[in-house]
């Protein structure tokens, strides 16, 4: 289905709608769905929207329609041209036959999107804000025609309607669609997830110096002032829910805390796993130079207490991969807050589960669990015109488990041992039940390593051990500077991905297509510090950060884990 919203420009411009509101909005929504989602702008202003979403063409209609008690020079939001969407043929300007109408000012909640809007619904507005407003316009989901009396009744003299209307609704089209249809037609509200911001919102959901959303909740609306862009530095969950290239997860109470108000600082009382690769020891180091922070290693998590703020080195080798992940897994059922969070660590080491998240960013790749699907992707492979695979296992990392396909008879072979036998990989794991295959970006003698750690961001330039495709574990690298527009690239598109699916604690790998496009090949929480510690930092508009060098890691590790707001985690794996 596809979600679409508006942006045009008024005078004055009410609360700053621009390009940038659009990128943010769809990112949000994105990060919380487990489909990829069809997403869209109708507007006539395309400049410095993201490729990713679609740009629709506004119809041109009633965007001329103008009445004395709903006014521009009050920041009155006439939205009157949105009423376009109830005309019987409005399939054809927005290319399909049903879809959701959504505003730019929502914030996102903990629960995912999934199973929110169900496919052939005929009709289904928001809820409002009062007894005396019985729909909102900030969410629409409609089927092409459905209400089309709406449109006509509208379009016979569109003042006349829009200010009877205005008489007993609030609105410039809500208080059309409510007064045209009446009650009775089926809404979201709070039983969805679908909640709005507003005085009684608060008071209901802890009070202005407690404010806790529902675990429950999805989407929150902001209708009227403020926007959730205005209020990121005042409360932590927009913090999260909303982000415009701001630190996100940052809890920004209205006093300050207790101790601080007599003068003394509050005191943070941080974990870190005692790992054997000793982030946890540098993570602690970094702690113990801080005032009024305190850090304990743990080897068992049940030493930390309900509630903890942890750091946890997620490891690849051996049995330390499920240690580690488990440790993350188990403290998030309890309560606590992880650094990495519980879907970083389920990204971690799992190439599987991060492909749909990096689908739209990496080449051709295809993950099957059926024998005969497998035989028949084979055969569809164009071989001839030199086309190669790249097949690895789930698991892995310094290019272990990463084997080169070059012909059909190839691709059958590994079909026979992956669904029988399974095929031996590192640390005595078996790749059995599925093959994974990524198109081979032919032409790379190298490959661009980018960590975003907070708000800045570091890597190298890795060279391909010798006579083979692959770059990681080589050895043979330089660190990024930023100097030439691959590298540049790279780190611009680290940093879109980063935001998009919610994570500052993340490694890329990144190639480059015949056509100069960078791709991301998968990503990772855990890297070798070392190599890193000299590497210049950068913030994410690619500017140096002065004195800073991903010695920097643990430093930041540790305002992280001390700003993360805590999730809903209580059905944590």
């Amino acid at each position: 289905m596809k979600i679409i919203t508006w942006l045009w420009f008024q005078s004055p411009n009410r609360h700053g709608y621009d390009a940038d509101k659009v990128n943010v909005w769809a990112a949000n929504l994105r990060r919380k769905s487990s489909e990829p989602l069809e997403l869209a702008v109708v507007t006539d202003h395309p400049e410095g929207i993201d490729p990713s979403i679609e740009i629709i063409k506004p119809p041109g209609l009633f965007e001329d329609v103008r009445i004395d008690t709903w006014k521009e020079a009050n920041l009155a939001p006439q939205c009157f041209r949105r009423l376009a969407m109830f005309a019987p043929d409005a399939w054809k300007w927005i290319g399909a036959d049903e879809w959701v109408c959504m505003d730019l000012d929502v914030c996102m909640g903990e629960r995912m999107l999934d199973g929110l809007f169900v496919p052939g619904t005929d009709f289904r507005i928001m809820n409002g804000t009062s007894s005396k407003r019985p729909y909102n316009g900030g969410l629409v989901q409609m089927r092409a025609g459905a209400r089309a009396h709406v449109y006509h009744e509208f379009m016979r003299d569109p003042v006349r309607v829009a200010t009877e209307a205005r008489k007993r609704f609030v609105g410039s089209d809500q208080a059309v669609i409510s007064m045209i249809l009446g009650s009775g037609e089926k809404t979201f509200g709070p039983a969805d997830g679908v909640e709005y911001f507003s005085p009684r919102w608060i008071r209901e959901h802890g009070g202005e110096y407690r404010l806790r959303p529902p675990a429950s909740m999805r989407l929150l609306f902001f209708p009227g002032q403020p926007k959730p862009w205005e209020l990121i530095d005042t409360y932590g969950f927009i913090n999260h829910g909303w982000h415009d290239g701001k630190p996100r997860g940052i809890a920004h109470e209205i006093l300050p805390p207790r101790a601080a108000r007599r003068g003394r600082p509050e005191r943070v009382n941080l974990w870190a796993y005692d790992d054997p690769k000793r982030w946890g020891r540098a993570f602690k180091h970094e702690c113990d130079r801080m005032a009024g922070v305190t850090c304990r290693l743990f080897v068992r998590e049940s030493r930390v207490p309900d509630g903890g703020r942890v750091f946890v080195r997620l490891d690849q080798q051996g049995e330390q991969r499920d240690i580690s992940r488990e440790i993350v897994f188990a403290l998030n059922r309890r309560g606590c807050i992880t650094l990495p969070t519980l879907q970083e660590a389920r990204w971690y080491d799992d190439k599987v589960a991060q492909l749909p998240v990096l689908s739209r960013w990496m080449p051709a790749t295809w993950h099957v669990t059926d024998r005969d699907e497998a035989m028949r992707l084979a055969a569809a492979i164009p071989w001839a015109r030199g086309v190669r695979l790249v097949s690895k296992a789930a698991e892995g990392s310094s290019s272990a488990n990463v084997r080169v396909l070059e012909s059909r008879r190839d691709a059958e072979l590994e079909i026979e041992q992956a669904f029988g036998p399974g095929i031996s990989c590192r640390y005595n794991r078996v790749q059995r039940g599925y093959v994974y295959w990524q198109r081979l970006v032919e032409g790379n003698p190298c490959d661009y390593r980018v960590c975003v750690v907070g708000e800045g961001l570091y890597g190298l330039v890795r060279q391909n051990r010798p006579g083979t495709i692959t770059a990681s574990g080589s050895g043979i690298f330089r660190p990024l500077t930023l100097s030439d527009k691959r590298e540049r690239a790279a780190a611009e598109l680290a940093v879109r991905i980063s935001r998009e699916i919610g994570t500052r604690w993340m490694a890329y790998d990144f190639v480059f297509d015949e056509d100069g496009r960078a791709l991301v090949l998968e990503m990772s929480s855990a890297w070798t510090m070392k190599a890193y510690e000299q590497c210049p930092m950068f913030d994410f508009a690619l500017r140096p950060i002065k004195g800073a060098t991903g010695a920097r890691s643990f430093k930041i590790a540790v305002d992280l884990l001390k700003s993360m707001e805590p999730q809903n985690n209580a059905a944590a794996a």
